[in-house]
């Protein structure tokens, strides 16, 4: 039985188009699932909508097998840990941890044993005593998620929960949410707009677009395989083809768009031989972009403007500079060909 379970959920604000368009959603005990999409797909909206604090227009949502959809938050047995981590100033961290025990009505032995329990599975322990403004953005973050599993929650809910850090906070911290979620045994759905973050913590991931489910499978299945171009787009890098190119078919059929992934891309230098890469494409070279373990070489071609990516260290992209003349070669195999919608 999935334990978080959406049919035909769905919302509208206003005269505009849904918010959530009949969504239908499964997510398994234990699983960590990404709703992952840009701003406006209803991907926060569904998150609500799980967490009590928005009615649906229609659907259902069940958890654990049970009809949870009129439920008001607090009987809901759901955690949440937000962008803004909303912790009270006044309070210390292990106060803000065990507030929710508090409302529940837990003995104080039994709260004290769960925010110890908490505090130490964050790894914030010897940090309890301190208030909010004396903790680092990282701290205050683990304190907020800290203080959702406390609950011990069936399910638990993150919203862009990690936006407010820093580059390398962020990736830091994405691990230590994964591992804690395992450590716990948790169900989480982690919303987010960084496909880098769903990709890398995520055992499945929901791609959304105007308030339904684009395509949902394993982060290596929507990356390496994506049934539309938009979540080819949206996930990672993709140069649009704009002429028809060989296919592993042979010509790109009308109706259809081409797509390949820089990383897939070789530059060619003097003539080299495009072994192994049906598609080749001559052109001058309009930028190149160094940013460190990668450089992109933007390419001016008959079939628009294409970008290869290699490895920093890769000699391939030595010497060039705007204006080269540079050749660029992909195998057909790593040609996405997608069906135009009408």
């Amino acid at each position: 039985m999935a334990e978080l379970a959406l049919a035909g959920l769905s919302k509208r604000y206003g005269e505009g188009p849904p918010a959530v368009d009949a969504l239908d959603l499964a997510v398994a005990e234990g699983e960590f699932l990404a709703l992952l999409g840009p701003s406006g797909c209803g991907k926060t909206t569904t998150l609500r909508i799980v967490a009590g604090l928005v009615p649906p227009d229609a659907g259902t949502v069940r958890l654990g097998g049970h009809d949870i959809t009129a439920l008001p938050v607090h009987r809901r047995d759901i955690g949440l840990v937000f962008q803004s981590y909303a912790l009270f100033p006044h309070m210390t961290a292990a106060g803000n941890v065990g507030f929710g025990l508090e409302m529940r009505g837990l003995p104080r032995a039994e709260r004290d044993r769960r925010v110890a329990e908490a505090l130490r599975l964050v790894r914030l322990e010897e940090l309890g005593h301190r208030r909010p403004r004396e903790l680092s953005g990282g701290q205050q973050q683990r304190v907020a998620l800290a203080r959702a599993i406390a609950i011990r929650p069936s399910l638990l809910l993150l919203d862009e929960c990690l936006s407010n850090l820093d580059a390398k906070l962020r990736e830091e911290m994405r691990g230590e949410i994964r591992d804690i979620q395992r450590a716990a045994g948790i169900t989480a759905v982690f919303v987010t707009h960084d496909q880098t973050e769903a990709l890398a913590i995520c055992d499945r991931v929901a791609v959304m677009r105007e308030g339904r489910i684009e395509q949902i499978g394993t982060p290596e299945e929507v990356y390496e395989r994506p049934e539309t171009p938009f979540v080819a787009g949206f996930l990672g890098r993709m140069n649009r083809i704009a002429a028809p190119v060989a296919t592993v078919r042979g010509r790109l059929p009308s109706g259809h768009v081409a797509m390949v992934r820089p990383h897939r891309v070789r530059i060619l230098r003097d003539g080299a031989d495009p072994r192994g890469a049906e598609n080749r494409a001559d052109g001058t070279v309009r930028r190149i972009t160094y940013i460190g373990d990668v450089v992109q070489v933007e390419v001016e071609t008959p079939l628009g403007r294409l970008a290869a990516e290699v490895s920093g260290a890769a000699p391939e992209w030595r010497g060039l500079g705007p204006g080269a003349p540079v050749g660029l070669a992909w195998a057909a195999a790593d040609t996405l060909v997608f069906p135009v919608r009408a």
